[in-house]
């Protein structure tokens, strides 16, 4: 029996046989083109357009078997074959004289090697749809066999990474779970698998020397556990907890449909964080009350440019669309500090969690907030919709922010369009200052969501993924907790509702605290909403 620990991706207990996924890699071409250039390029530009054929039988499938909004990835992987930096590169390939294949995979390297070499996981995530459409282009221009693979039986795929057009290639009904020992919690292929709802371990080292065809084994997808050829009493535990899962799932469904009041009548909503347009199905799925925060910069870190007002309409439209008048809070565009798209040059900064982010940036380039601001008005016809800008630290830059939606607002009226009139507009609570305030800035706003990640590393002075200091990183710290209450109270003083939308919202041992001071809203991820409401079911305010 051999255990083998990874990242938990998509939670759940799968056992099965082990189907080792190989992919088919193409290197026998040559380097250098008999062809002329110009002949090179029409074979590129033939090759693409058959890439994209290609990808729309994909979307359509995995629109069939997940959701329109899951198939999005194959949509971003057509417009990063446009990638103008992409296609050049391979243009500048064929002009020296190389094959359009051998330009392909120099350009496929390169780009790939320049996102894992980024701080973001978002970013380095991105290296494997590099990897996924290069290798798409290099199968058609080198005629290789492409033909999917096929499971003849209910497996767990093991592989040493799996493309999004990979996982969304192999039968569904057939694919109990998959484990790669490349990928991260963030990549299109880990999202595809909390969409379809199945187990997934990924980051799991040394997994290419472990996988054994038709071996037994075990993914825990919520531990990040990979048990290969367990032995009996093993087998025995695992099923027994994979029996216990399902129940404990089962149980919690019954709170599917049940409105999240404590015991003595208090209403705390339970509402669900989302990155993607994807995980919207699985907030819906998981009867969460409404998005609480979809963090909108997932959008920009996925292009390859900065996205049009178009593209970002339908992504918010979508979303709206499927919560079905449930309020959906979307944050502006956070981007800076650990989060940067590669087409984004921004100088460099000492101390960038302190530096030009968020509300801070997009002031400074007022267009890109037009943009977003345009599409969001324009999409808050199609359902319940809260704007909340993030990172506000003073009052002039929450007025700015006010001042240029109105009028985005009053365009949008001017040119005929419809936009709702019951929209909510909010801020984020991350900085202690804005806590401090809080009660200046209630009057302004319609609602407060509390971000307790950076409230808690502001206010210690404490980075949360420096391991050094990790243990002084602590949600629950009185300090902390002060700001949390001071930030409810000033927002009930002035009417207005007070959410938490911070990885704490999800910690149970705070709910009592959070209760007690009045927060009228927690936002966690999809999985633990019912989790949440049953503990808030539990829970009687009036004896706290």
């Amino acid at each position: 029996m051999l255990i083998l620990k990874g990242i938990p991706a998509s939670g759940g207990i799968a056992i099965g046989p082990l189907y080792v996924y190989q992919k088919k890699t193409v290197t026998d071409f040559a380097q250098k083109s008999a062809l002329t250039p110009e002949q090179e390029h029409r074979r590129v530009e033939d090759a693409v357009a058959q890439a994209k054929s290609q990808l729309d039988e994909l979307y359509e499938k995995t629109v069939r078997d997940a959701d329109e909004a899951a198939a999005q990835i194959f949509d971003i992987h057509k417009m990063m074959l446009d990638d103008l930096d992409y296609v050049e590169s391979i243009a500048a390939g064929i002009d020296d004289g190389f094959t359009a294949e051998h330009a392909v995979n120099e350009t496929a390297q390169e780009f790939s090697a320049m996102l894992l070499s980024m701080d973001d996981e978002t970013m380095r995530a991105r290296s494997a749809d590099v990897q996924d459409i290069s290798h798409r282009l290099l199968t058609i221009l080198s005629g290789a066999d492409s033909a999917a693979h096929q499971l003849q039986t209910a497996s767990v795929v093991g592989a040493v990474d799996l493309f999004p057009s990979d996982t969304m290639q192999l039968e569904k009904a057939k694919l109990l779970a998959f484990v790669t020992e490349q990928g991260s919690k963030a990549s299109h292929s880990a999202i595809l698998a909390r969409t379809l709802g199945i187990p997934a371990v990924v980051g799991i080292r040394g997994l290419r020397n472990a996988l054994i065809k038709n071996e037994t084994v075990i993914v825990d997808g919520s531990t990040g556990q990979l048990i290969i050829a367990p032995n009996d009493e093993t087998l025995c535990q695992y099923r027994e907890k994979q029996e216990s899962y399902a129940k404990e799932r089962e149980l919690l469904n019954a709170y599917k449909d049940r409105p999240s009041i404590t015991r003595d009548g208090v209403s705390i909503e339970v509402c669900a964080n989302i990155a993607y347009t994807a995980d919207a199905e699985a907030a819906v799925e998981n009867g969460a009350e409404g998005i609480g925060l979809m963090r909108s910069e997932f959008l920009y870190m996925d292009a390859t440019d900065f996205p049009d007002e178009e593209t970002q309409f339908h992504a918010y439209r979508t979303v709206l669309t499927k919560l079905e008048g449930k309020r959906v809070v979307v944050r502006t565009l956070d981007i800076g500090a650990d989060k940067v798209p590669t087409y984004l040059d921004l100088p460099h900064e000492e101390n960038p969690a302190l530096g030009c982010r968020a509300i801070r940036l997009c002031l400074q380039e007022e267009d890109v907030l037009r943009t977003q601001l345009r599409a969001l008005l324009r999409a808050s016809a199609y359902g319940k919709l809260a704007i909340m800008f993030p990172m506000i630290s003073k009052l002039q830059e929450l007025r700015r922010a006010k001042e240029i939606l109105a009028e985005c607002r009053a365009q949008l009226e001017a040119e005929g369009v419809t936009v709702s009139e019951d929209l909510e507009v909010g801020m984020m609570v991350e900085i202690p200052a804005a806590a401090l305030l809080s009660d200046l800035f209630a009057p302004e706003v319609d609602f407060f969501s509390i971000g307790t990640n950076d409230l808690t590393q502001y206010t210690l002075a404490t980075d949360r993924l420096n391991e050094r200091v990790e243990p002084l990183f602590d949600y629950s710290d009185e300090a902390v907790l002060r700001l949390i209450a001071m930030t409810a109270k000033s927002a009930h003083d002035n009417g207005i509702w007070c959410g938490i939308c911070g990885e704490s919202a999800g910690d149970l041992e705070l709910l009592p605290f959070y209760a007690k001071v009045g927060i009228d809203e927690l936002s966690v991820v999809p999985n633990k909403v019912l989790e949440v409401r049953r503990a808030i079911t539990e829970l009687d305010v009036s004896a706290l």
